[in-house]
């Protein structure tokens, strides 16, 4: 036979649970999904590659457009995004990958 100390902590135990529960879920729930494919990243670095490549030389633009790629899908998880990005975001991202 449970004892009534035992019965009283279900209770509690299941609450702790259910709590871990939901705060799981709202975490996952709140990151937006990313949509980018890699159709979607190939395009980006294939077109990037293609404006970067007279400024930067064929090796460096790659270099730059995987960082720029990398950095634009971080910012913009929904690739339908990207039209929306202000150029000065695009420079601020832009220091970071040029080396």
């Amino acid at each position: 036979m449970a004892n009534v100390k035992t019965i009283n902590q279900k209770p509690a135990i299941m609450k702790k649970i259910l709590a871990i529960f939901l705060l799981a879920a709202i975490v996952t729930g709140c990151k937006p999904k990313n949509t980018w494919t890699k159709e979607t990243r190939d395009a980006f670095t294939s077109n990037c590659v293609d404006n970067a490549t007279a400024n930067l030389g064929a090796d460096k633009a790659k270099s730059y457009c995987d960082c720029m790629e990398a950095k634009v899908e971080k910012k913009y998880p929904k690739a339908e995004e990207v039209g929306k990005i202000d150029m000065n975001a695009m420079t601020e991202m832009a220091k970071d990958c040029i080396k």
